[in-house]
């Protein structure tokens, strides 16, 4: 027979059933709000950081969308790829090398559009105009 505990506090054989950790838990996919905001901020703040609008994550409208893409093809995929040609021109032996991202704009045909008759309603010809606008 065991000897009786004198303290179950400083005794780890004890018998008797802990007094906590038997609270109600949340178990689930429900987080709390304080995790939902976090995850929402730290969404947006890595979107941010890598130049991805974040309206090309969430749900948005078109032309949200179309605008974000804009941007995003702008002002972070074309640096980007620049540097990736002077980059690769100056390590590899031969042409300089040319990445062509036109193809990525042809989602936005109706802006492109939009661009070339407002240059021409401005003055300019239309071979100005899809110059300008990036199109020939």
């Amino acid at each position: 027979m065991l000897p009786p505990i004198a303290s179950t506090a400083a005794n780890a054989y004890s018998t008797e059933a802990p007094t906590s950790d038997y609270g109600v838990k949340r178990f689930g996919a429900n987080p709390p709000d304080e995790i939902r905001e976090v995850h929402s901020r730290v969404l947006s703040e890595l979107l941010a950081a890598a130049g991805i609008p974040i309206e090309l994550m969430i749900k948005s409208d078109g032309a949200g969308m179309r605008e974000s893409w804009r941007r995003f093809t702008a002002a972070t995929i074309s640096p980007l790829g620049r540097l990736i040609e002077a980059e690769a021109t100056a390590k590899l032996v031969g042409d300089p090398v040319e990445i062509d991202f036109h193809r990525l704009r042809g989602s936005d045909v109706q802006g492109l559009a939009r661009a070339v008759k407002s240059l021409v309603d401005s003055g300019q010809s239309i071979e100005q105009a899809l110059e300008i606008v990036g199109v020939s």
